[in-house]
């Protein structure tokens, strides 16, 4: 036992270089998806969606206003005595981040992200995101390693999966990702509905890059 906590320790420290790494080499501008050879729509292939289909939803103000207040209330839970334990810490922390993101606070939402996996090392959640985010970073092989650390402490949870398979899409992996998304529908049907959990979509295109499984 002492050993699996110890690889895990190694293997969250890296996670966090990487993380760092690419949140300094990233810029904010989107990334335009490549275009495909061929008119002919493929599902195993690179596609794109035309502008006009794209709608982006902007939160109202008072949702943002709800927003900021509970990041208020949560701080505040942090600096007081009413969470001591590393695995309350690290749920208030993770919360945080899910808050900072919904308010496009980017930078914000990694470090509560990262210092949930401070206080605990092994909190599921918080991989799932930050594998999100690296792969919305073109930082693939990470990528699949934060959503793999997700599965093993949490294999009942879908999102950790879907989103492997979202990342291994864009990282041109397009049989892998197939195989992948039957799984999940697969186990969708057994189970009803996703579990109750982080899901993080991404939120930006991606090219093709790193082909790395």
């Amino acid at each position: 036992m002492v050993k699996s906590l110890k690889i895990l320790k190694a293997g969250t420290e890296r996670l966090v270089l990487a993380f760092f790494l690419c949140a300094g080499l990233c810029s904010c501008s989107l990334l335009s998806p490549r275009e495909t050879q061929g008119e002919a729509l493929s599902f195993l292939g690179a596609f794109s969606v035309p502008k006009e289909d794209i709608v982006i939803v902007e939160p109202s103000k008072e949702n943002r206003d709800r927003d900021q207040l509970i990041v208020i209330q949560l701080s505040q839970m942090l600096e007081s005595s009413q969470v001591k334990s590393p695995s309350a810490r690290a749920e208030v922390f993770y919360d945080l981040g899910i808050i900072y993101d919904r308010l496009g606070l980017e930078a914000s939402a990694r470090s509560m992200f990262l210092n949930s996996l401070s206080e605990r090392p092994d909190f599921a959640p918080s991989y799932n995101i930050i594998g999100v985010y690296l792969a919305q970073n073109e930082n693939f092989q990470d990528a699949y390693e934060a959503f793999d650390s997700a599965l093993e402490l949490d294999p009942d949870n879908l999102y950790p999966l879907m989103n492997r398979a979202i990342a291994l899409y864009y990282a041109g992996r397009y049989s892998l990702a197939r195989s992948l998304s039957y799984a999940v529908a697969l186990s969708y049907r057994k189970q009803d509905s996703f579990p109750r959990g982080s899901s993080c979509s991404f939120k930006r295109p991606l090219s093709k890059g790193d082909s790395r499984s």
